[in-house]
């Protein structure tokens, strides 16, 4: 429970400087390898995928309107889950260091009634 507190505290400071009047700069995180940006509709999902090299870590970030729930699961090549976020929050926060390079798939499932405008980065740490 501790956990989920600090997360959706970090998810508070950190989503309003995407989501704000002011469009953000791709400069708010450095490293950034794949910047995606789209809508999923009410009780749908959407599938990425992303091309990740292998003994790097990254940290991936959606950033959901906060309008709905949306959640993050990360699966590789072989349809292994690698990573997953599910909490009631539409900000959504994965580190994964693939052990080969390859493909992975990113899917995000929109719990909501409405749409969700959300922004994926990816960041090489």
């Amino acid at each position: 429970m501790k956990a989920k507190v600090i997360f959706s505290a970090i998810c508070a400071v950190i989503a309003p400087m995407f989501f704000s009047n002011v469009q953000a700069s791709r400069t708010t995180f450095d490293n950034v390898v794949i910047e995606k940006s789209s809508r999923v509709s009410a009780h749908d999902s959407d599938t990425w995928s992303l091309s990740l090299k292998s003994h790097n870590e990254y940290t991936i970030y959606v950033f959901g309107d906060d309008d709905t729930d949306i959640d993050t699961w990360l699966y590789d090549e072989n349809d292994n889950l690698i990573d997953k976020d599910v909490d009631e929050t539409s900000c959504c926060i994965l580190t994964v260091t693939p052990k080969w390079s390859g493909d992975f798939e990113l899917k995000i499932k929109n719990y909501g009634d409405v749409y969700n405008a959300y922004t994926i980065y990816v960041v090489k740490n």
